[in-house]
């Protein structure tokens, strides 16, 4: 029987595990933390549960839409979408919708109106992040909605940041691709003359960690093996022809032999055990401040950006929103992010921004006062997003060159593993592929 290992206990590893284990094959999924799920796990404390920032599922693919369904069951929720954006001084609704438009200041409108006449004739060669977004919404909305934001996230400007952000942040924002946002013009018909479209969600009644629990729980019911707790920091390598091969990979103190290995991983880590030289990937780390609360919070939004670089957090998640089941009744949760960076300042010495946090989310209006914060958890989470610097796709195509050229039976998959910012359902989709990819290459 074909021995599978599956280096990664997210989405992807997990979608990927149990298909291939429905074929009959001997899967085995090693994951470093102690619970499944990687950057889709949840946190629980007592009786509050906290997702690793905001997590749903939204697609328009049936296979998926099947898949998650049948995975969760009667766990399932069916939830409207309710994000926001928090600038001057107070909130908006994200996406942008009439209400928005109206409520910012008259000069801002003023000037979204001249962009709305020179965007039509003013084009920039597109090479980065911000000729992407100039072209499309012009420079107001360009400063008032994309620039600081982005450069309080990444940490890295706006014109050294790859155009793929821009799209693949576009998409992430709008989902409903029933709507045409390619130019301000769109912009401004839609949010104008056409009516509001709710986007509905699914969600697991009791946090999005749940999915991946199942989907381990029915691995290991098909007789296959899910290990936690245990990181991967060591390959064993074969000659396999004209090509190297994976022998057997070790976490913690065992070596699990190998006939075929599936990296969902970090990409650089993966070629660091491999020996082999590659170019510098990035990946922004996440603080995250999970908090409890007395009472309920008063942010409306499922999630809000804060774009303003005098605010110490990026996003501020209210669980309650998605699933009153993840907060005690009568109680209150906030789920705080600030991207940083392994070794950086920020990463070495977290406890230093709870008292800025604690200021912002009261001068904010997310809680009322410091005295109804009871509880305060910090997580520190590596690894989270990718950085598309200008030349991040030519790093990655290096690597991916390499291992196909010089590696058999090694396969990257997965958000981390091929440097991908994705959503969930991206990462099923990749894993159903995947899978197909490999059942099929056996036949062969």
């Amino acid at each position: 029987m074909t021995k599978t290992i599956i280096v990664g206990g997210g989405i992807a590893g997990l979608t990927l595990a149990r298909i291939l284990g429905e074929q009959g094959r001997d899967v085995t999924v090693l994951e470093k933390e102690d619970v499944v799920g990687g950057l889709a796990r949840s946190f629980k404390y007592g009786d509050f549960i906290f997702d690793l920032g905001p997590h749903r599922f939204h697609t328009d693919r049936p296979a998926i839409s099947d898949f998650i369904g049948d995975v969760l069951g009667d766990e399932a929720e069916t939830i409207a979408r309710k994000s926001g954006v928090w600038m001057f001084n107070r909130n908006f609704s994200w996406p942008l919708h009439p209400s928005v438009m109206f409520g910012l200041p008259p000069s801002v409108l003023f000037r979204v109106g001249l962009d709305l006449i020179t965007t039509v004739y003013q084009r920039r060669e597109i090479i980065n992040f911000e000729d992407y977004i100039m072209n499309m919404y012009g420079r107001t909305l360009y400063e008032v909605f994309f620039k600081d934001y982005t450069e309080k996230f990444l940490g890295l400007s706006p014109s050294e940041t790859h155009v793929d952000w821009a799209r693949t942040g576009i998409d992430r924002a709008i989902i409903d691709k029933r709507l045409k946002m390619n130019s301000l013009m769109d912009l401004v018909i839609n949010t104008l003359f056409k009516p509001k479209k709710e986007t509905l969600f699914i969600y697991p009644k009791y946090g999005i960690g749940v999915f991946s629990q199942m989907l381990a729980d029915m691995i290991t019911g098909q007789g296959n093996t899910v290990v936690t707790g245990t990181a991967v920091d060591k390959l064993k390598i074969k000659d396999d022809g004209d090509k190297k091969r994976i022998k057997a990979v070790k976490a913690g103190k065992t070596w699990y032999e190998a006939d075929e290995v599936v990296w969902t991983a970090p990409l650089p880590l993966l070629m660091d055990l491999l020996g082999e030289k590659h170019d510098p990937m990035c990946y922004l780390a996440l603080l995250v401040f999970n908090i409890e609360l007395s009472t309920p919070a008063n942010t409306p939004f499922q999630w809000c950006y804060f774009g303003d670089k005098y605010i110490s957090f990026n996003r501020v998640t209210n669980p309650e929103l998605f699933s009153r089941t993840v907060v005690p009744p009568g109680k209150g949760s906030i789920c705080v992010e600030i991207t940083c960076r392994i070794g950086d300042e920020t990463w070495n010495n977290p406890e230093m921004f709870y008292d800025p946090v604690v200021s912002d989310l009261v001068g904010t209006g997310v809680i009322d006062r410091p005295s109804q914060i009871t509880g305060a958890h910090l997580e520190k989470v590596p690894n989270t997003y990718p950085v598309y610097s200008l030349d991040y796709r030519d790093t990655v195509k290096t690597s991916e060159d390499l291992l196909s050229n010089k590696y058999s039976h090694v396969f990257p998959a997965g958000r981390t593993g091929l440097f991908w910012y994705n959503n969930m359902d991206q990462s099923i989709e990749q894993a159903m592929e995947l899978a197909g990819h490999i059942i099929a290459d056996d036949k062969n």
